[in-house]
């Protein structure tokens, strides 16, 4: 398959250019690096779960990563704050 075609499928969020893969992977860790501490790590556990089970036992894995992620009411108000002031949110995993 070509990325054109694995871009309009949706298996990928963008291309980057041979020359750009680096910066973009860079900025993208960035970025990833900013996320709530408590929900990156429980997508991580689903997504890594997930890779060898069948649809129902993901789904139910998928919401215990749900709840997982929301026990850190700390960076739930962080979130909605940052959202009202225009600021870029500052998550500490609490």
């Amino acid at each position: 398959m070509k990325a054109e075609e694995a871009l309009q499928l949706g298996l990928l969020n963008r291309l980057v250019s041979d020359g750009d893969v680096l910066e973009e992977a860079v900025r993208l860790a960035e970025q990833i690096a900013g996320w709530p501490p408590l929900a990156l790590r429980a997508s991580k556990r689903v997504l890594q779960h997930n890779i060898d089970c069948g649809l129902q036992e993901a789904l139910l894995y998928e919401r215990a990563g749900l709840r997982m992620a929301g026990l850190a009411p700390n960076d739930r108000r962080e979130a909605g704050e940052s959202i009202r002031e225009k600021r870029p949110p500052v998550f500490t995993g609490q």
